[in-house]
């Protein structure tokens, strides 16, 4: 053999081992469901971290708003997130049969809830309640772990008013920027917030007065498609159950269909 065609296969076999140790390094590897003895020690250790500040910022000089009791809380869980990055294939993930979420005092009249979907997609919402009864989106991050790479997508709204004393219907104005992928990838929200007739959920032994708030939204930029969901809502904004349909695509494709109900009106803490 000669040393030029020597030469050619070792680079050839260069180039196929890179491709599978890519492969291996990239592709989606399932899910694994977060105990609630993790979400307690997630609890635990915020509410450590945000006891002064929230000790001193939970009541308004207007009054205190009403918000949900801290700890963590587990929902019964149905449905599945479709997730694909770049040239990926896509991973299929069906949700656990139940899922935790902790609810942390954030302080000055703001709660941040965490949904823990399964280990490898949580999310942080943070909303903010007054005391006439208005309820503000004041932040959300998606935390996703695909094979390799972890993104994170943040969610900023101006306006964000979720809730508006008066109004049955708020529009919402919010930008998507989606880092730790392949590429940056940057969206616009046009949506609004529907607030529903009161009604009632069977919660565990108990029965509760809900509100039925459904947030919708256009996307458009790098990613297109439509965002769905439906929060059942106590009288303390925790919600008692969350349906969501999302149908995302572009340079990255987020496809979801999931419905959470909460099984004890009470937390673990």
């Amino acid at each position: 053999m000669s040393k030029r065609r020597r030469l050619v296969l070792v680079a050839a076999a260069v180039v196929v081992l890179a491709g599978a140790a890519g492969a291996f390094v990239l592709w989606p590897r399932g899910t694994t469901a977060v105990s609630e003895q993790e979400a307690l020690d997630d609890f635990r250790s915020r509410t450590e971290e945000t006891r002064s500040a929230s000790a001193s910022d939970a009541v308004r000089s207007d009054g205190p708003a009403a918000l949900p009791a801290p700890g963590v809380y587990t929902y019964s869980a149905s449905g599945q997130e479709e997730v694909k990055l770049g040239p990926l294939p896509a991973d299929a993930r069906p949700l656990p049969a139940t899922v935790t979420a902790v609810v942390v005092d954030a302080g000055d009249g703001c709660f941040e809830l965490t949904v823990n979907l399964f280990a490898e997609h949580t999310e942080d919402t943070r909303y903010c309640a007054d005391p006439s009864g208005g309820l503000t989106l004041d932040g959300h991050t998606k935390h996703q772990r695909i094979g390799a790479l972890s993104p994170v997508a943040t969610l900023s709204c101006d306006p964000g008013t979720l809730i508006e004393p008066g109004l049955d219907t708020v529009a919402l104005s919010c930008d998507l920027s989606l880092d730790g992928g392949p590429a940056s990838i940057n969206a616009t929200l046009a949506g609004t917030a529907t607030r529903g007739a009161s009604d009632e959920l069977s919660i565990g032994d108990q029965t509760v007065e809900v509100t039925p708030l459904t947030v919708t939204y256009e996307v458009s930029g790098d990613l297109t498609g439509t965002w769905t969901e439906t929060l059942w809502l106590t009288e303390t904004f925790l919600p008692a159950k969350i349906e969501r349909s999302l149908d995302l695509s572009g340079p990255a494709t987020f496809v979801e269909h999931s419905e959470l109900t909460l099984l004890d009106l009470s937390p673990s803490t």
